[in-house]
């Protein structure tokens, strides 16, 4: 299902969160939203691991602001990461912006923050294609482990987008009507 920002808000975030049954692993450049935080929280209570991976130098915030970005999240019991160093040099940014779980996944150009959801022209899909779950899981478990994906990924799900050997894809990405056809078909 496609949602468009500002108009769907945080819900399909929260939706995502609240149903979602094992492990919930998120790669999100920057994570502010309450209700976000909020439905994470319930997460761990109910007892789902909640994973999260977050850059931890985006562009022009300061340390301070991610390090309470950091205890943020950390006051839901998710476990938290910093992206791995291969992020940390100019103009490498660990900029993905997805959630995934057993059987579903999210994914899209959303920040999880307040302006994502009440100001700025986004797009977020959720699904249930088994390549993409399973695609995404080896990216975030990679990532989480300080390891390269490598080509697994792209091989079980060849219209995912990962840099560095995606570029090719990004034209297709750069549209929006594209991207959604991009990513459903």
């Amino acid at each position: 299902m496609l949602f468009i920002e500002p108009a769907a808000g945080p819900a399909p975030f929260v939706h995502f969160i609240e149903h979602a049954r094992g492990p919930i692993d998120i790669n999100v450049y920057y994570l502010n939203s309450r209700p976000i935080l909020r439905a994470m929280a319930e997460a761990h209570r109910r007892g789902e691991p909640v994973h999260v991976m977050i850059n931890g130098r985006p562009y022009r915030m300061s340390h301070r602001l991610v390090e309470k970005e950091i205890s943020r999240i950390r006051a839901t019991d998710a476990n938290v990461r910093v992206s791995p160093p291969r992020f940390d040099r100019a103009f490498r940014f660990d900029h993905a912006k997805y959630a995934v779980t057993a059987g579903r996944a999210l994914i899209g150009t959303a920040n999880w923050d307040y302006s994502a959801f009440h100001r700025n022209r986004e797009y977020m899909l959720t699904t249930s294609d088994r390549s993409l779950v399973r695609a995404l899981h080896i990216v975030f478990r990679s990532d989480w482990h300080r390891r390269p994906a490598g080509a697994r990924p792209r091989k079980i799900a060849p219209r995912l987008v990962l840099s560095p050997g995606s570029e090719s894809k990004l034209d297709t990405c750069i549209n929006p009507v594209k991207f959604v056809e991009f990513v459903i078909h």
